[in-house]
């Protein structure tokens, strides 16, 4: 049995009697929970990440714990070898190239995939389907 069948047993069960009068309480309940997962997954956070993505953010992890904590997502713009997709996503740019000329700035970062790094590390993250 489902909820929305739950629903629908105790609506059946709704009479004058005090069993009746519980199953129409125990209907409101139910749709009151109904309600409830809706809203929770409609305001949920979900970052979808590619494996590569993952790879590389969990050997960030690793070296943000290495650094006692203290380094931000955007400090890989000084090893783009190490995070190249997350360095190409944060940067917007398609290529990890360390010339003096075709490297974005530290400053061109861009802040909302930043966020969205920073939300994957502390909330959790979904892999993307192929």
């Amino acid at each position: 049995m489902n909820l929305q069948e739950a629903i629908e047993h105790c609506e059946e069960k709704i009479d004058c009697t005090e069993c009746g009068q519980e199953h129409k309480q125990l209907a409101e309940w139910l749709k009151d929970l109904v309600q409830y997962r809706k809203m929770k997954l409609e305001t949920q956070k979900v970052v979808l990440l590619t494996e590569k993505e993952v790879e590389e953010l969990e050997r960030f992890r690793k070296r943000r714990q290495h650094f006692g904590g203290d380094l931000e997502i955007a400090n890989i713009h000084n090893a783009p070898s190490s995070f190249p997709e997350m360095y190409k996503r944060v940067f917007g740019t398609e290529s990890t190239e360390n010339s003096l000329f075709g490297r974005p700035w530290y400053s061109d970062k861009k802040d909302d995939v930043v966020r969205l790094y920073e939300t994957a590390l502390s909330e959790g993250y979904t892999v993307e389907e192929n």
